[in-house]
């Protein structure tokens, strides 16, 4: 019988610091046209993470065919610290090439919708991890590549053993 066990490694959105975030130079995207990816990897003083991991609890959350439902009003403030990692990251990309380019701010836009599409949900859990892979760009568009998985538990760790 093989077992296959899952482990990631996130940053609680409580802890989390912007700082932190790593913006690589473009390269070629093989999904879009004549597009750029730019990789984010997440650095502290503990590891290094290829692409951002956020843990984050939602409350009164629901199962819709596939998207996760929830109360906006309940979950306001980690909607709003999660806006402000999207806008954050936008901050550190625009530069004179891209400036007039269209930003999708897709993760606060779906999140405030009380929304979002959901990677394994159990609707017994309320823990959630936001990945965020990158950025991607095309000649009239800028976006965040990102997913929400859910998630059936948590290990926490002690930074000072």
């Amino acid at each position: 019988m093989l077992h296959c066990i899952l482990v990631m490694i996130a940053e609680s959105l409580h802890n989390f610091n912007t700082k932190n975030i790593c913006i690589l130079s473009s390269i070629k995207n093989n999904l879009i046209i004549d597009g750029l990816f730019h990789k984010l990897l997440y650095s502290n003083n503990l590891y290094t993470s290829n692409g951002i991991y956020i843990s984050i609890i939602l409350n009164n959350t629901n199962n819709n065919n596939g998207r996760l439902t929830y109360d906006i009003s309940d979950n306001l403030n980690i909607l709003q610290k999660i806006s402000q990692i999207e806008k954050y990251i936008f901050s550190n990309i625009i530069n004179e090439d891209n400036k007039d380019k269209k930003i999708y701010y897709k993760i606060s836009e779906q999140l405030n919708n009380g929304s979002i599409k959901i990677t394994n949900y159990n609707k017994n859990t309320k823990n959630f991890i936001l990945k965020i892979s990158g950025i991607w760009e095309n000649s009239n568009a800028l976006g965040i590549s990102f997913k929400l998985i859910a998630i059936d538990k948590i290990l926490s760790f002690n930074s000072n053993i």
